[in-house]
């Protein structure tokens, strides 16, 4: 494998806007990749796959550049550096290395971090004492690899329009493979990394992305049609979509959030899953909610939203 030099500018940007800008990398990186249309499909896998594990053991590669922190640019070209040397990818000619980051030097270095458990396994110190602390030292080593591991796709039908047969069907007839997963009525779980939001059965608005885990919290509130709910923390509102298919589209679901970008987010997404019940306001600390008190049937409350 190789970086040219354009791959190398794209994955700096792309990185910027993640560890500078507070983006999201699953909004970043594609967007990246259509508007750089002409690079192959091999480049395309590379940088993809660059960025995410990038993010994903920050930590660890921060170590590896012996880069005590981002600052610039040019320390996150020293980042990339770093994972091209771990993992035997070639560097465009003329590019300047940090200084000793060579091969013996990183195979030291990957020695020294796997005594240091927040460096092998790339989280910050509060969460590692956050996890002895909750779960014993002997389960949380346990825990780190799983946390680490990148999850499959895993979709939910959407009850409002289809259930999960016929969401497989019309999956398969696109040549997507999804399997049911046991306990979890609506979800389906992908095979390999298909790209499920080009599909016409994603754009009817048969089913979303959507974790499996996720898939219990809306059920667990047991939302009835006809009810008012709020969702307070709904982001770009997977969980509100639940609700609403669950309340059979029959009520009023509010969904708040302090992130009018996320909310914009969830209305495109409630358009195509043909909800009709959801409100949205962005919220904050001076936002007057007293019209509400005492009028929700039930709330919603999903903080953090850590993935944790």
């Amino acid at each position: 494998m190789r970086f040219h030099q354009n791959l190398i500018e794209g994955l700096t940007r792309a990185l910027d806007q993640i560890f500078f800008q507070g983006l999201y990398a699953d909004q970043v990186v594609p967007a990246l990749l259509r508007a750089n249309p002409k690079w192959g499909s091999r480049d395309r896998r590379l940088l993809a796959e660059s960025a995410y594990e990038l993010v994903r053991w920050k930590r660890l590669y921060l170590y590896l550049a012996d880069c005590p922190t981002l600052k610039n640019s040019e320390d996150i070209k020293a980042l990339i550096a770093a994972r091209a040397v771990h993992k035997g990818i070639h560097l465009p000619p003329g590019f300047k290395l940090p200084l000793n980051l060579d091969e013996k030097t990183l195979k030291n270095r990957l020695q020294n971090a796997g005594s240091q458990r927040v460096i092998r396994e790339s989280i910050p110190d509060w969460l590692d004492e956050a996890g002895i602390a909750d779960l014993g030292l002997d389960r949380w080593e346990k825990e780190l690899p799983a946390l680490n591991t990148p999850t499959p796709v895993v979709i939910r039908s959407n009850t409002l329009v289809a259930d999960r047969e016929k969401v497989q069907r019309h999956l398969g007839w696109e040549n997507i493979s999804a399997e049911f997963i046991s306990g979890y009525p609506d979800a389906l779980v992908i095979e390999g990394r298909s790209r499920v939001t080009r599909t016409k059965a994603y754009r009817k608005g048969l089913f979303e992305i959507q974790d499996a885990s996720s898939q219990l919290v809306a059920p667990a509130l047991n939302p009835q049609p006809g009810e008012l709910i709020i969702d307070c923390c709904a982001g770009a509102g997977g969980k509100t979509l639940h609700l609403a298919a669950l309340m059979g589209n029959q009520g009023r679901l509010h969904a708040w959030d302090i992130h009018g970008y996320k909310l914009r987010e969830l209305t495109d997404r409630a358009k195509r899953n043909k909800v009709k019940i959801v409100n949205t306001k962005k919220i904050s600390p001076a936002t007057d909610l007293a019209p509400f008190y005492n009028k929700a049937d039930r709330v919603l409350i999903d903080a953090p939203c850590s993935g944790l």
